[in-house]
C-alpha cells in the first residue's frame, strides 16, 4: 500500500501544473516566472492568450472556405508532459510551449482555438480521420509519419536517457543493450531512436538486444523507472529536463542518438486543404517576439527554428 499511495502521488505530480510553478526558477534562465515581451504580452508559463497578436493576411487568404466558415481550428495534442504539453493546476486548462504555438498560429490565422487531449499513438490515426484539422505534439518526421500526414517544422530538440541518480549502471547508449528501457508508445524514440540505437550499439556488436518497453505517457514510463521495474527511460529533452527537476532520485545520463537534434513539427493529414495556409502562418509565427518569448519562458530558448520545412509524402 505504502508504494501504491507514493507512486499515485508522484503520477499526479507529473500530470498537474503546482510543480511547473515550484520550479520555474530551475525551468528559465530569467530571476522570475515571467519573460519581457516587446511584442505587448505578458508571456508566462502559463496560459498565454497573446491578444496583441494580429492575423496576418497573406495567411488567412489560404484558409480553405469551410475551415474559415467554421471559425474554429480543431488542435489535437497529448498532454501530460511538462514544459511542451500539460494540465494548469485547475486540471482543465492546457499550458505550455506546444499550446502557445498553437494560439499563436490561431492568432495568425483569425481563428478561434480548440485543444483536445489524445493519447499520442492515437493522434495519427484521428488525424487521417479527419477529427481535428492538425497536431501540435512534438511529433519528429520520419518516413512512415509523412506517407500520411504533412508535417511543418516550429522546433527542435533531441532525446536524452533517464536512469536513477544511484546504483545504475548505465552511462550512455552503448550501455543499453539488454537492458529494460521505457518509452512512450509510438513515440519517435519507439519507432526510430530505439532501433537505430538497438542496431549500432549492440546487434552490430554481437551484444543483446534492448528490451523496449512501451508506455502510454512519459510520466507513467518514470512512475516504472522509480518503482526499479525499468533500468532507464528514454524521451524528448525538455519533457525530461523538467521531470528530473521534480525528481532528485533520477538524473539524466546523457543523449542518445549523437547524430544530433530532431526538428519537431506541427501535423496535418497527408494531402490536407489546411497545409499551405499553416506553412504560410508558421513561416510568419517564427518572426515575431512572442514565439521566441514563449520558447524562453518555457525555458526552451535553444530550441527555435530560423525557417520552416515542410515534409510531405511526396517532399519529405
Amino acid at each position: 500500500m505504502k508504494q501504491t499511495l507514493k507512486t499515485r502521488r508522484f503520477l499526479r505530480s507529473m500530470l498537474t501544473a503546482g510543480l511547473a510553478v515550484a520550479s520555474t526558477v530551475a525551468l528559465t534562465a530569467c530571476s522570475g516566472n515571467t519573460a519581457s515581451t516587446s511584442g505587448g504580452d505578458d508571456i508566462k508559463q502559463g496560459l498565454n492568450t497573446f491578444d496583441s497578436v494580429e492575423a496576418y493576411q497573406p495567411a488567412v487568404d489560404l484558409l480553405p472556405a469551410s475551415v474559415k466558415d467554421a471559425g474554429t481550428l480543431k488542435v489535437v495534442m497529448n498532454v501530460g508532459s511538462a514544459p511542451t504539453k500539460f494540465f494548469d493546476t485547475d486540471g482543465s486548462t492546457i499550458i505550455g510551449l506546444n499550446p502557445d504555438v498553437a494560439r499563436l498560429l490561431g492568432k495568425t490565422l483569425g481563428m478561434n482555438v480548440d485543444i483536445e487531449n489524445v493519447q499520442f499513438d492515437g493522434i495519427i490515426p484521428a488525424l487521417e480521420a479527419s477529427r481535428f484539422d492538425f497536431a501540435v505534439a512534438s511529433m519528429a518526421t520520419s518516413a512512415d509519419r509523412v506517407k500520411v500526414l504533412d508535417m511543418i517544422d516550429y522546433g527542435h530538440w533531441g532525446s536524452v536517457l533517464v536512469t536513477p541518480s544511484s546504483g545504475s549502471d548505465l552511462n550512455g547508449e552503448e550501455d543499453m543493450c539488454g537492458k529494460q528501457i521505457g518509452v512512450q508508445q509510438g513515440s519517435f524514440q519507439q519507432n526510430t531512436t530505439l532501433p537505430k540505437v538497438n542496431q549500432t550499439q549492440c546487434l552490430d556488436n554481437g551484444k543483446p538486444a534492448i528490451n523496449v518497453v512501451t508506455l502510454p505517457s512519459m510520466p507513467e514510463a518514470l512512475v516504472q523507472l522509480n518503482s526499479k521495474r525499468l533500468d532507464g527511460v528514454v524521451g524528448d529533452t525538455p519533457n525530461m529536463t523538467y521531470s528530473i527537476q521534480q525528481q532528485p532520485d533520477l538524473k539524466i545520463v546523457g543523449p542518445v542518438n549523437k547524430s544530433g537534434d530532431t526538428t519537431v513539427t506541427l501535423a496535418t493529414k497527408s494531402g490536407s486543404d489546411l497545409t499551405p495556409a499553416l506553412t504560410e502562418a508558421m513561416k510568419h509565427v517564427i518572426t515575431l517576439p512572442e514565439y521566441k518569448e514563449s520558447f524562453s519562458a518555457w525555458g526552451l530558448q535553444d530550441s527555435t527554428v530560423s525557417e520552416v520545412g515542410v515534409h510531405t509524402a511526396t517532399q519529405p
